[in-house]
């Protein structure tokens, strides 16, 4: 039997119980083990799914997955500047635009919602 005819014997036969019609109670009764069979399997079968889709099961919005792709650019934004060849002076960082001591970074992080002490 199908999952989707599975269910629907599973909710008739929970509305005839709350509807007080119990003539079929030896059925619903007889069933039941394999209904809580068929119910774990199901249980188990959508944690499986939710669990693959990513770190905690966690599925991101397409909004969330846009911020997260534009605190990266950020990031890579200062890290860029900073791996600058032409900013340093041998082992020193030094610019030639600007020494902001590390202003810039600070920036970018504040941007993206990271304290910085």
């Amino acid at each position: 039997m199908d999952k989707e005819k599975k269910i629907a014997e599973i909710r008739e036969a929970l509305e005839k119980i709350d509807r007080g019609d119990l003539s079929e109670i030896g059925d619903a009764h007889g069933k039941a083990g394999e209904w809580l069979r068929f119910l774990l399997d199901e249980l188990d079968r959508l944690q499986a799914e939710r669990d693959s889709h990513g770190p905690e099961g966690r599925n991101y919005t397409n909004k969330q997955y846009v911020d997260l792709l534009a605190e990266r650019d950020k990031l890579i934004e200062g890290l860029r500047w900073y791996a600058d060849s032409r900013n340093w002076a041998g082992d020193v960082f030094a610019p030639p635009e600007v020494d902001d001591g590390g202003q810039r970074a600070r920036d970018i992080l504040k941007e993206i919602g990271v304290t910085v002490e």
